[in-house]
């Protein structure tokens, strides 16, 4: 049996890619070695791009169904003090969700794998594991089997993606080494569940204790994560026996509530982790690309680990199906490991500095860490390092630039999403009037009207949407752009933050690949010829 994609791997970052994948049509098997969703929570957080492509899927009412916003997070030191408190209520929605949120990933997973069930291009195989592949210029030969019988498959497929963890099958096939950031620490990682109907507190805390770093994470429901930092002394069976477990959290369940006690908590998950900061040294070797914790894995810190997964899958699959359609010149998969890489790397490297900061035993470091964070009172701009979803870059890869991108930069980033409404009065989203493909979205003008015919055809061969972001009402049908209007002004004040600009060339996964008419709109028409036929060139296979 021959399919266009062969994941192997079944958790967040697999179904989602399968998920995209199977939306574009694009034949899929998916070759998990598990028979059903491990039923314990690992992740606890994903962060506002995440659920906003969640909201791509047509997931978003599913999956607020099991999770949280976050409210609040503090830092305290071992003697209890505050040393800085967030409040994530206050801070903007860049991408229309909160920017932090809990939840439980067994019911998650459930609901990705649901949506799966949408697409019958995508066959899943549970129980089955990948044994070794070949591939060449035509394509990947596949040998599978099943764990429980002696049964083999072998099928062919153009691509391969390795969505299967830390110790991916797919990576070791392809001989990938990981590079270490030297980030390796053992902490006990454990789960609760309250029982009893009463009310508790939200808020996380990073306890910063010499004596015993500690972290408290209120989950969705009644669920609380804890983490406890081992000390070198430690013994790790000892750890995780049930009554050590609470006496290590008894003096910290006052911060859920003042009245809580050890035995109504119900220990549902004990285990000692080692967390490591790694990543691959290369994500695509000919046709397997590796996803997910298969080509980085993050300490904990920043909530990012199957965050940065699903990226992963949001920044490919839009590119993999084209070039399976043959629109696409093969060499833009090349633009996946560049963009992806420095960006998973930048967000563990802020992960370890960030735990460094938890996790300090010297009592002068403690001493001019509590510090800090006095001054950061002071001078709140100390805090950013500290923010879920601050502005990590994409790498150079498929933008119209002549700089890579930054976090000053507006390419390697997506555009905002917030609530614009149609002509007729309703609010919406966004991303719900900007198309699978392509989008020219201009802003006070229909960017339509400034192009020559050749260039519509350029852009229609792309399959571009053009959206017109009126600053008013409008009646006018006779448009070939979507219009919406931007009634509250944030598409506006986005134009403005970006350094100005009249219309911007939107990629499939809502990055900006390049803004145009900042000398104003008289040359908006111009420069979208000139970006139209560096798009075609950059994106179209050769002749």
């Amino acid at each position: 049996m021959h399919y266009d994609v062969v994941i192997c791997g079944y958790g967040p970052t697999g179904a989602v890619a399968a998920n995209l994948l199977g939306r574009r049509g694009v034949r899929v098997l998916v070759v998990e070695q598990n028979t059903e969703i491990y039923d314990i929570p690992r992740a606890v957080h994903f962060d506002g791009e995440t659920m906003r492509i969640f909201q791509f899927l047509g997931l978003a009412d599913e999956i607020k169904s099991v999770s949280i916003p976050a409210t609040e997070a503090a830092f305290v030191n071992g003697s209890g003090r505050t040393l800085m408190a967030l409040d994530f209520r206050d801070m903007p929605r860049r991408h229309g969700w909160p920017n932090g949120n809990f939840f439980n990933q067994p019911a998650l997973e459930a609901y990705l794998r649901r949506g799966v069930e949408r697409y019958p291009p995508v066959e899943v195989r549970l129980g089955w594991t990948l044994e070794t592949f070949d591939q060449d210029d035509a394509g990947l030969h596949i040998t599978l089997s099943h764990r429980e019988s002696s049964n083999r498959d072998e099928v062919t497929s153009s691509y391969l993606l390795g969505c299967d963890g830390a110790t991916s099958t797919a990576r070791e096939l392809v001989d990938i080494p990981l590079d270490t950031l030297n980030a390796d620490e053992p902490w006990l990682v454990c789960d609760i569940l309250l029982e009893g109907d009463f009310e508790f507190r939200k808020r996380v805390y990073q306890v910063c204790d010499r004596r015993r770093p500690t972290t408290l994470v209120p989950c969705e429901g009644r669920h609380i994560r804890w983490e406890f930092m081992l000390r070198p002394d430690d013994d790790p069976e000892e750890l995780e026996r049930e009554e050590t477990v609470l006496a290590l959290m008894a003096p910290h369940l006052h911060r859920l509530h003042d009245d809580l006690k050890p035995e109504q908590c119900s220990l549902i998950r004990k285990k000692v982790y080692t967390f490591h900061g790694l990543i691959a040294r290369s994500w695509r070797l000919g046709r397997v690309l590796l996803l997910g914790d298969a080509a980085h894995q993050t300490p904990p810190f920043l909530g990012q680990g199957m965050c940065a997964g699903i990226r992963d899958a949001y920044n490919l699959c839009w590119k993999l199906e084209g070039v399976l359609a043959g629109r696409y010149t093969s060499k833009l998969l090349d633009t996946y490991p560049s963009e992806r890489a420095p960006h998973a790397r930048t967000i563990i490297e802020q992960a370890i500095r960030t735990g460094s900061v938890i996790q300090t035993r010297n009592p002068i470091a403690a001493f001019l860490r509590d510090s800090f964070f006095s001054l950061a009172r002071i001078f709140p701009v100390l805090q950013k390092p500290f923010l879920w979803e601050p502005a990590w870059p994409l790498g150079p890869g498929f933008f119209d630039a002549t700089t890579p991108p930054s976090a000053q930069t507006t390419h390697g980033h997506q555009i905002d999403q917030p609530v614009v409404a149609t002509t007729s009065g309703e609010r919406i989203a966004l991303d719900t009037v900007l198309g699978d493909d392509f989008t020219v979205l201009g802003l006070n003008m229909n960017p339509a009207d400034t192009i020559a015919e050749a260039t519509a055809q350029t852009f229609s061969t792309l399959k571009t949407r053009f959206v017109h972001v009126a600053p008013t009402r409008t009646h006018n049908t006779a448009s070939p752009a979507t219009t919406v209007v931007d009634t509250d002004g944030d598409l506006a004040a986005w134009f403005k933050r970006i350094g100005g600009g009249q219309a911007v060339i939107l990629r499939p996964d809502r990055q900006v690949f390049g803004v145009y008419g900042k000398n104003g709109a008289s040359t908006v028409g111009t420069e979208l010829a000139t970006a139209a036929e560096k798009l075609v060139t950059m994106i179209e296979p050769a002749q």
